[in-house]
């Protein structure tokens, strides 16, 4: 388990495509990006996980159901788009990740959380009520 990155430096950064959300009534594309970040001690760290399961296998069913389909619509997301088949795109699996960074908790980043249970997830705390 990594306690620290203090000492690691980037060797490699990944972009991991987790499909592309449409803003309902805009002309607003959203790309739903993951990043892989290999370092030169070895760490393999995902920042942000993409959709949960449930999108996987029906995407519209799972957007009525957790309200997302008020907000827009998923595009171009297939079972390509899927954290574990973009990992393997990428030479990774899920099992080679050795720590997960969430930029912030959307459903849209927090997806790979339920594949990850081994590792110790790390939270900030909020500096501003709001951001401006």
């Amino acid at each position: 388990m990594i306690t620290s990155l203090q000492h690691h430096r980037v060797t490699r950064l990944t972009l991991l495509d987790c499909g592309s959300f449409h803003v309902q009534g805009g002309a607003r594309q959203i790309g739903i990006p993951a990043f892989l970040i290999d370092t030169d001690h070895g760490a393999r760290l995902l920042v942000d996980g993409g959709f949960p399961p449930a999108y996987w296998s029906d995407p519209k069913a799972a957007a009525e159901a957790d309200g997302l389909a008020t907000f827009g619509a998923l595009q171009g997301y297939g079972p390509r788009q899927t954290l574990p088949e973009q990992l393997e795109i990428a030479g990774c699996s899920l099992a080679e990740i050795t720590a997960l960074i969430l930029t912030h908790g959307h459903i849209d980043h927090v997806g790979g959380l339920p594949f990850c249970p081994h590792l110790i997830l790390t939270a900030t705390e909020r500096a501003d009520p709001r951001p401006r």
